[in-house]
């Protein structure tokens, strides 16, 4: 799993400068786990991806007075929404994992079952990515951090 940067919070630090600074960089973490999902080689990238988003969501829950309210809200929605559709991919990949596992160690009676629901779980798979690729675009490529930068800009 990827770790969190740390980013230290002095705690005679006013707490929206602390806010304006820890926002950008659990930003930042969630768009650089982007690459790694495109390429959908490592059921981790995904996992990752989620982790991160979980972790931005808090920043943005735990500073949410920090930030002008609008703004806030939009940003907090806009990360729910984009990344809460990754979450039957994620299970699918576990799943899969599962399943290749069992089926190394499978007798051969039970192999052509168990590779059938192993293909058909794959085909799912790439279905779910392409669902929630959009939603990787506009993380992306679609101003998400500069929609950071701005809140955390305001004042």
């Amino acid at each position: 799993m990827a770790k969190a940067r740390p980013v230290p919070v002095d705690p005679e630090e006013p707490f929206g400068d602390a806010a304006r600074r820890v926002l950008p960089v659990r930003a930042g973490e969630l768009v650089e786990q982007i690459p790694g999902v495109r390429r959908a080689d490592d059921i981790e990238h995904l996992h990752d991806l989620r982790v991160s988003a979980r972790r931005l969501r808090a920043v943005l829950e735990v500073f949410q007075g920090a930030f002008p309210k609008r703004l806030h809200a939009e940003l907090l929605d806009e990360v729910k929404t984009r990344t809460e559709r990754m979450g039957d991919a994620r299970d699918l990949d576990v799943q899969l994992a599962f399943l290749e596992e069992f089926l190394a160690a499978a007798a051969p009676s039970e192999r052509p079952g168990v590779e059938w629901l192993v293909a058909t779980l794959r085909a799912e798979r790439a279905t779910a990515y392409g669902r929630f690729a959009p939603d990787l675009d506009a993380l992306e490529q679609g101003g998400f951090l500069d929609r950071v930068e701005r809140l955390a800009g305001e004042r």
